[in-house]
């Protein structure tokens, strides 16, 4: 008498090799680096700004509340539009260059705050730095693994930029401009999206209009040998 096959409703529950597995996974890991620092440069980047402009300008509270919505409009814009291109043309397509643009944002503000409009367009268009945010917090760790763990991969990769970057950049920044000037965050900020531009180049490409034409590429090399 053959043993009883269990019903297909019944969910096997993973095992601890198989979780072990997915932070063995290179856009994990990768992703996990970028998020420190990615969580260093979007904290101490917008807990900063408006005190770096409060110090050094002369703007009404008019202008700074406009300085702050621009700002805000921005990042929404941006990361409304950056992960629809990148379904076009490729997750690295879109974060490689994004994630250059982010180191110009602080060097904008630092270099532009005397002249509110040119300050105002300059935070509009180069808050597209914060526009791939989705991409490599999220999207991409979850299309790197199995659906099953696909949560894991994104809290995995959230969980440790929040910790880590979340806490440590703000208190760097602090330490810097009480020990320095205001200027010290941006230039922190700015380094730190040095860091993950760099991790940007290993991340492998997850875009299912990319990965699927790999495949058929090298079906059709394959058919054809």
């Amino acid at each position: 008498m053959s043993a009883a096959t269990p019903p297909k409703d019944i969910k096997i529950k993973p095992t601890f090799q198989e979780y072990k597995s997915v932070f063995k996974t290179r856009n994990v890991w990768v992703g996990m680096q970028m998020a420190i620092f990615y969580m260093m440069y979007l904290l101490v980047f917008t807990a900063f700004m408006p005190l770096f402009l409060s110090g050094v300008s002369n703007y009404s509270d008019a202008q700074y509340g406009a300085i702050l919505g621009i700002l805000g409009i921005g990042m929404f814009f941006w990361q409304f539009l950056l992960p629809f291109l990148s379904e076009k043309l490729g997750r690295k397509a879109i974060i490689v260059p994004e994630t250059f643009i982010a180191i110009l944002l602080p060097l904008a503000v630092a270099g532009f705050h005397t002249n509110f409009a040119l300050l105002a367009i300059s935070i509009f268009i180069l808050s597209l730095g914060f526009g791939a945010q989705p991409l490599y917090l999220a999207i991409i760790p979850s299309e790197s693994v199995s659906r099953l763990f696909a949560a894991t991969a994104i809290a995995a990769v959230v969980l440790t930029g929040e910790i880590i970057g979340g806490t440590a950049g703000p208190v760097i920044a602090g330490i810097l401009a009480d020990k320095f000037t205001l200027y010290s965050p941006l230039w922190l900020a700015s380094g730190t999206a040095v860091v993950f531009f760099l991790l940007s180049f290993m991340l492998k490409e997850t875009a299912p209009v990319k990965v699927s034409r790999g495949i058929s590429e090298d079906s059709g090399i394959t058919t054809s040998v």
